[in-house]
């Protein structure tokens, strides 16, 4: 094994990271006797499936603590326990934690002491950072220099793991690798073992408008078993869906999928996604299927088509999607993906994807050779160099202060001007910390969550509406307040705004609850409310 240091694996997508990167993570620990091993997984899509994999290789699983917000702890247990729970998770003192990166960056960067508090558990410990490349763009500089900080000063080993791994060590303020970072260098007859499909590039000058999707996404269906659209908004994925619709033919099922649905329609949908697929490869029916998703299905979550299409959007985002072709090799030959373009798109309110889309672009008129695989590794790094180029003020994270836009990684940075000047002479760090922690925040969105009346979720409204007589039997209230998360969904100021107007939105529990009316929330699409924000795929 290596020395402690900072390294990577770069494996293509379904070719075992989690397992591979828990034993290196295990032999690590023993060897250079770190105290914990430190599992970090950005999107909530991942990480029940991480958490399986984990408990399933380490036989006892009371060594390993969860904690994100979706923890549900079983609140009938006596009250000793759940403490125990709450004194762990303020400390993570414990062998194996399985958190998100955004608990992570709030212990690194954010002003709650609570966070702080379980900084010492990051020292002298293995980390392991799954899906890095879904770091928020603005937080790649701050990040760069907390890596190397816990690396260099706090003996900690970090892992780096993704299929398209971002070229951090190349910016302004880049991470210090080992000498030998890749803990796995696959050859390339053993990468040709990990490869499931061929991506075509289907792009053109004009790009498709919705007829000629809708048309393109025809011929597929007729030449394959199942297919898997994925769209960059949720208004581009209900059009597409709308659109097939008036197409379909009786043997086909197609199914819509985003974040405008709860927690449990979604997985209801994937559920009924599942069983056909299952019955389309076993070939008890001569049916077709057709998926119509936003990008949420993009990472670790485990399903497999004959045939994708991807919306041009980052090379990151391709690879993850390629991901969901023939993942096992189901289908016993190549499957295919492609890449296609829509005319007028409207990403105004996604200058992030636009941003990729552009880098993207330029990488595909350098390697306009067919012959050329477009998510080889050499076409992703030159892919996030564009990108960090295009990117080069949104990743020192900007914030608004005084009418001028100063940047957080510059104010953390030893380098800081106004930081290093003679006032703060007399003190070891010049840098101001609680103006970075005040301002820290992962997500700029303010949301608010409403209860939808999905399935269960009209009867969770009128347990809670009777709760507001009963409010003293806390224990109830907050069992059925853990369940409602499920048949909840979060939505933007402008949105609630625009629901209340309609008069679809009404409060339960002395206001504390927001519950949507039948009439806004549609069995296919989930909330109905036009235009587009940015999805949020993350988990706090």
């Amino acid at each position: 094994g290596n020395a402690t240091g900072f390294y990577e694996l770069t494996v293509p997508t379904g070719g075992g990271k989690t397992l591979c990167t828990l034993r290196y993570a295990l032999a690590h620990a023993e060897k250079y006797n770190k105290k914990r091993i430190l599992f970090i997984i950005p999107l909530l899509s991942v990480l029940d499936q991480n958490v399986k994999v984990i408990k399933e290789f380490i036989h006892d699983e009371k060594e390993v603590l969860e904690h994100h917000s979706n923890v549900i702890k079983n609140l009938e247990t006596n009250g000793e326990e759940l403490d125990h729970y709450e004194y762990l998770a303020d400390s993570w003192n414990y062998p194996i934690i399985v958190s998100t990166l955004v608990q992570l960056l709030n212990i690194l960067f954010s002003q709650q002491t609570s966070a702080i508090g379980r900084m010492q558990a990051l020292c002298d410990s293995v980390i392991v950072i799954d899906e890095v490349q879904s770091l928020p763009k603005k937080i790649t500089i701050m990040f760069n220099m907390a890596m190397n900080f816990l690396q260099e000063f706090c003996n900690a080993t970090i892992v780096l793991s993704s299929a398209t791994q971002p070229c951090f060590e190349d910016l302004k303020w880049p991470i210090h690798l080992a000498k030998n970072p890749d803990l796995v260098r696959l050859t390339w007859e053993q990468l040709q073992v990990f490869k499931r499909s061929d991506v075509i590039n289907h792009t053109d000058a004009y790009g498709m408008d919705w007829e000629e999707c809708a048309a393109f996404c025809e011929e597929l269906i007729q030449q394959h078993d199942s297919l898997l659209v994925v769209c960059n908004t949720k208004a581009e994925a209900r059009i597409l869906f709308e659109k097939l619709q008036g197409r379909a033919e009786a043997s086909w099922d197609i199914y819509h999928l985003s974040t405008s649905m709860c927690q449990e329609h979604r997985w209801d949908v994937m559920e009924e996604l599942h069983g056909s697929l299952r019955k389309v490869r076993g070939n008890t029916e001569k049916r077709k299927v057709v998926c119509i998703s936003t990008q949420l299905i993009e990472a670790g979550v485990d399903i497999s088509f004959e045939c994708v299409i991807r919306v041009l959007a980052g090379l990151d985002n391709l690879a993850q999607t390629a991901g969901r072709c023939n993942r096992s090799n189901e289908y016993g030959h190549a499957g295919k993906v492609y890449l296609i373009n829509l005319k007028n798109e409207n990403l105004s309110m996604l200058k992030e994807i636009k941003k990729a889309q552009n880098s993207t672009r330029k990488v595909l008129n350098i390697w306009k050779d067919d012959k050329v695989n477009i998510l080889e590794e050499q076409v992703i790094r030159k892919f996030y160099q564009f990108l960090f180029k295009e990117t080069e003020t949104e990743i020192k994270y900007p914030i608004k202060d005084y009418d001028t836009t100063i940047y957080l990684a510059e104010l953390l940075s030893n380098k800081n001007k106004s930081a290093c000047n003679s006032r703060n002479a007399g003190y070891v760090l010049h840098q101001p910390f609680k103006t970075i922690g005040r301002n820290f925040k992962i997500f700029d969105h303010n949301t608010t969550d409403i209860l939808v009346p999905y399935g269960e979720g009209a009867d969770i409204a009128e347990q809670l509406s009777i709760m507001q007589e009963r409010w003293f039997e806390v224990e109830k209230l907050r069992g059925i307040m853990q369940q409602a998360k499920k048949f909840s969904i979060s939505i933007y100021e402008w949105q609630k705004e625009r629901l209340e107007q309609a008069g679809m939105l009404y409060t339960i529990l002395d206001g504390r609850v927001l519950v949507l009316d039948k009439r806004a929330y549609d069995e296919h699409f989930g909330l109905i409310v036009t235009d587009e924000q940015p999805a949020e795929n993350f988990i706090l």
